[in-house]
């Protein structure tokens, strides 16, 4: 599906605006992107015949569902978010999204029920959509596992209340994420906490440990000074 245009600090929000209608380099309108993709998924939908779909962030998919009567599910975590004031630029977007979700036939939070709603800032469901809407709890993997040896880093958080970050988005977006977590790092109010941050890079040298001594050390390094 189509994504922002990067910029020097995340998404560049004029080159998205302006994508969105015109090529920006490599990337074709944004409008010639969606009715490229969704011609691509027309054709899936009409060999395959669906009895059922069950949509995880995919709209078109959604859209496509409902206009053949197809019985929809749609897993998100997400309707409406609310927004800071500088980030408000965005609910054109978020609408938008919103009222495409609201085309499933049922919408599955993979959430807990108010009020044990983790994601509860992220959730505003209007009342003509309330009534489709479905709390299935969190996601998790039953399946029992055999038995390993503990890694390093299982066992430097052994019994530590740590927190969990996570970076993520285009390549941009990462990265300052990243610089705005070493800044927090810095701050004298985080001598006393743990945390763990997934970077989704597929860059072994990033996986290191920040220690209070403000050097960086190896996962088995930080283990072994434990």
């Amino acid at each position: 599906m189509p994504t922002p245009i990067d910029g020097k600090y995340g998404p560049s929000v004029s080159l998205s605006i302006l994508n969105m209608f015109f090529p920006v380099g490599t990337n074709q309108s944004l409008v010639n992107q969606v009715k490229n993709y969704m011609k691509k998924e027309r054709e899936v939908y009409n060999r395959e015949k669906f009895d059922l779909v069950i949509n995880d962030g995919d709209m078109g998919s959604n859209v496509l569902a409902k206009n053949r009567g197809i019985t929809s599910l749609f897993v998100t975590n997400q309707y409406l978010p609310r927004l800071w004031k500088s980030r408000s630029y965005f609910y054109p977007g978020v609408y938008f999204v919103s009222k495409q979700i609201a085309k499933a036939t049922r919408i599955l939070v993979a959430d807990s029920a108010p009020p044990y709603t983790i994601c509860e800032y992220n959730l505003n469901f209007p009342s003509n959509v309330k009534d489709k809407v479905t709390y299935v709890g969190h996601f998790s993997d039953t399946k029992p596992r055999d038995s390993k040896p503990q890694t390093d880093l299982e066992k430097i958080v052994k019994g530590v209340d740590f927190g969990y970050w996570m970076r993520t988005g285009n390549k941009s977006t990462n990265d300052i994420t990243g610089k705005k977590y070493e800044d927090v790092f810095h701050d004298a109010g985080m001598n006393r906490e743990c945390r763990i941050i997934s970077h989704a890079k597929n860059d072994k040298s990033i996986d290191q440990v920040f220690g209070k001594d403000g050097n960086y050390y190896s996962v088995t390094e930080a283990y072994e000074k434990k």
